[in-house]
């Protein structure tokens, strides 16, 4: 799938030097399309990760809110990177300098729970 991938990037990257010079409204729409196909293109094997995590963390006994927050953390981490990508091809680095911060906010406020199981377990160590 990666060089399927590459390819299409590729191929999207030469239309859109052609068309930069011309319409770079064009070639922004061109390089946005594109890497959206590749997005799409990449879901079967994030599913096949996803579930590849899910059979680890159940055979190892983790349990499953623990496993859902690690999917939804990965979930954000590959969107937030993704929409920040998307800004800066579009010339909007201070947007995704703020798509960045959203996803290290989001991160932290996922992770809150744990930290109180964490502190919970000190606490009746310590007790």
């Amino acid at each position: 799938m990666a060089v399927k991938i590459a390819v299409l990037c590729v191929a999207a990257a030469v239309m859109c030097l052609f068309l930069r010079s011309f319409r770079p409204e064009i070639a922004l729409t061109v390089a946005l399309a594109a890497g959206v196909i590749a997005c799409m293109l990449s879901l079967d094997e994030l599913r096949e990760i996803v579930r590849c995590i899910k059979t680890a963390f159940q055979s190892a006994q983790v349990e499953e809110e623990d496993v859902i927050m690690i999917i939804k953390a990965m979930g954000i981490a590959i969107a937030g990177e993704y929409g920040a990508q998307l800004c800066r091809d579009a010339g909007e680095g201070a947007l995704a300098q703020r798509v960045d911060m959203a996803v290290r906010i989001s991160l932290m406020a996922l992770a809150v729970p744990l930290i109180m199981r964490v502190l919970d377990v000190i606490m009746e160590l310590n007790a």
